[in-house]
């Protein structure tokens, strides 16, 4: 009984959630909403790079995956890094922007755009 405790006290402890992002310790891959009823999930496994960048635009971070770029814009992106870094970011959603508070320091993503590396952009549907 001490061990299935253990493993739901764990589960319950190790997931994080927000309104932009959920993390989880074991996760396996990223689900990414980047518009209503439409998901991608991406594995982990298939995760070539990832770019952070601050610009007077905003911040964002680009994940390449062997096919897929997702692009996240927002505020305080930085410590996402290293959710991804420990592949322990398990989803991804946009809210409006009327959620942020500015002087808040918890992320914050604005928009997701998924390209299909080499493909057109109308064929990915959606931003």
């Amino acid at each position: 009984m001490s061990q299935l405790r253990h493993l739901l006290n764990s589960r319950t402890t190790d997931h994080k959630t927000n309104a932009c992002y959920t993390t989880l310790s074991n996760s396996v891959a990223l689900t990414v909403e980047n518009r209503p009823n439409q998901f991608w999930v991406l594995p982990w496994v298939h995760l070539v790079r990832t770019r952070y960048e601050d610009s007077p635009q905003g911040e964002s971070i680009l994940l390449t995956f062997t096919t897929v770029e997702i692009i996240l814009t927002g505020k305080s992106l930085k410590p996402l890094l290293e959710e991804i870094a420990t592949l322990h970011l398990d989803s991804v959603r946009a809210s409006p922007k009327e959620y942020s508070v500015s002087s808040d320091s918890t992320p914050f993503i604005e928009d997701i755009s998924v390209q299909i590396v080499g493909a057109q952009p109308e064929l990915v549907g959606g931003k």
